[in-house]
């Protein structure tokens, strides 16, 4: 157990945070501190009501809080709280939890926990995530809790202009990562990276905590997937996802979801993913595109994909190049199967065979 100090507090925030911890500490401000085992929580009165968590066996106090808070170091609720244990932790009530516990009629103790996951959701999520065998976990139900999350701090003003606690969710998925399901884990987070990313626009403040959550999802993203064993077919549609996020997410996400791909690449997923099938993608070596992908078969690729082509000899005029030049450039394509060919009477249409192209390393 580390009991916090003046000086191990100070080590953890900035200045103008620990004055202003220090000062809700001496007004007594701390309220209902209570420890189980090491970890000890208590109740904040400030201009708002927040809840801190420390761990005083860890050697950063592993603190949370319920503030907004998205500066460096801890916030100054956390500061009161590890003052007020300087002077002495409160006393551990996991010997009277477990005498209880063990004391207890087993289905009094289950009708007490049913009525308690029915009054609060968020309890009831992780207990799901923690015990169930058989989870039912889609993209769509944690990406519309992000869009929930964004419509009620948007009832006041068009934008948001402060941090959004969004631990109701990853705490979900910390569960199912904590347990080993790193499939469902990562459903989780797909479904958050992706609702996320759809509002930002409406961010008008907090920046550093929206980018910096992202960034902590989208790594234990990644670590999911490189970890889990299912099947490719499992985890296609998360590569396809930072595929597409890559290229259309919103701009100054994209490089960090190019990144997350590049990570996934050195792991060997994508190629696990894409020789398992994953027809609408095609792998290639960096030195063969270099190679093939010449500016101006890239400009007949950018045209094909537009799909307005009628023929090679429209192609060409589009193009205003010679029809024979397009023609072996076209047949380079084809032999590195990046198009292929649909018959129309005596013409014959270039058309993409694959929807993505990926660079290894990416």
């Amino acid at each position: 157990m580390t009991t916090p100090t003046r000086d191990t507090v100070q080590d953890h925030c900035t200045e103008a945070v620990f004055e202003r911890g220090e000062t809700y500490h001496t007004e007594g401000r701390v309220y209902d501190r209570a420890r189980i085992d090491q970890h000890v929580t208590a109740t904040i009165h400030g201009s708002r009501q927040y809840e801190v968590t420390v761990d005083i066996a860890a050697p950063d106090f592993a603190p949370s809080c319920t503030c907004p808070y998205d500066g460096p170091g801890i916030c100054k609720h956390v500061v009161a709280v590890l003052l007020s244990l300087a002077n002495g932790v409160p006393p551990d009530e996991s010997p009277r939890i477990d005498r209880v516990l063990s004391t207890t009629d087993d289905a009094a103790l289950r009708t007490f926990l049913r009525h308690e996951l029915a009054q609060d959701g968020a309890l009831r999520d992780r207990f799901l995530a923690r015990f169930d065998e058989n989870p039912d976990v889609t993209v769509d139900e944690y990406r519309e809790r992000v869009e929930q999350l964004f419509t009620e701090h948007t009832t006041d003003y068009p934008v948001v202009t402060h941090a959004i606690d969004f631990s109701t969710i990853l705490d979900v998925a910390d569960e199912y990562r904590d347990r080993g399901r790193y499939l469902q884990a990562a459903t989780v987070y797909r479904g958050f990276l992706d609702g996320l990313d759809a509002h930002m626009d409406l961010v008008d403040a907090a920046y550093d905590h929206y980018t910096r959550t992202f960034q902590t999802a989208l790594d234990a993203y990644i670590a999911c997937l490189t970890n889990t064993d299912a099947p490719p077919e499992s985890r296609s549609p998360h590569v396809r996802f930072l595929i597409q996020q890559a290229a259309s997410g919103t701009d100054y996400l994209q490089e960090q979801y190019a990144d997350a791909l590049a990570e996934l690449d050195a792991a060997g997923v994508i190629r696990v993913v894409i020789h398992a099938g994953y027809d609408d993608v095609l792998l290639l070596d960096r030195e063969t595109a270099s190679a093939v992908l010449t500016g101006d078969r890239r400009e007949l690729l950018d045209h094909i994909h537009d799909g307005d082509v009628e023929s090679v000899q429209h192609l060409a005029k589009e193009v205003d190049r010679d029809k024979a030049v397009v023609s072996r450039d076209l047949e380079s394509l084809f032999t590195h199967d990046l198009i292929e060919y649909r018959e129309a009477g005596s013409q014959k249409i270039p058309e993409l065979k694959h929807e993505t192209v990926i660079v290894e390393p990416v």
